[in-house]
């Protein structure tokens, strides 16, 4: 997936339930030009044994800032989205996680939906708004 980045972050955010999340960039957007660029795929984000975040499932609500510039090939400066591959594993039960550039406020759609007990993968990527952020975020179930 395809997420822009704001202040070098990006958020996902789990909606209940808990999960593990990995994450790996593959490439990202430069602000002169839009040119894609690869990288990696390197992981920048499990946190099974804490890369990138604290070790531990992400809870109900809960949000992981993730650092996605300056790191793993990634510019530190003028990138406006970064192309992740997330991955969420040990789901303890149906749900969606939200993957959106970091200190804006969280859109209205999914970008994963997974299932208790079954690793979900998704491949996205997003624009970068300021340096080097990304949030994911998942959002409460539709009622």
């Amino acid at each position: 997936m395809t997420v822009p980045v704001v202040n070098g972050k990006v958020d996902l955010r789990n909606n209940s339930g808990s999960v593990d999340l990995i994450a790996d960039v593959t490439g990202y957007y430069a602000a002169t030009g839009s040119a894609f660029s690869a990288a990696g795929p390197v992981r920048l984000l499990d946190t099974r044994d804490g890369t990138g975040a604290r070790a531990g499932a992400v809870g109900p609500g809960d949000v992981v800032h993730l650092q996605v510039t300056g790191t793993a090939g990634v510019p530190a400066q003028r990138v406006t989205a970064v192309v992740l591959n997330v991955t969420v594993t040990n789901p303890t039960e149906a749900s969606h996680l939200i993957v959106h550039p970091h200190g804006i406020a969280r859109p209205d759609v999914s970008n994963l939906n997974y299932t208790p007990g079954r690793p979900s993968p998704t491949s996205s990527s997003s624009p970068s708004r300021t340096a080097g952020s990304r949030s994911t975020t998942t959002p409460d179930p539709p009622t």
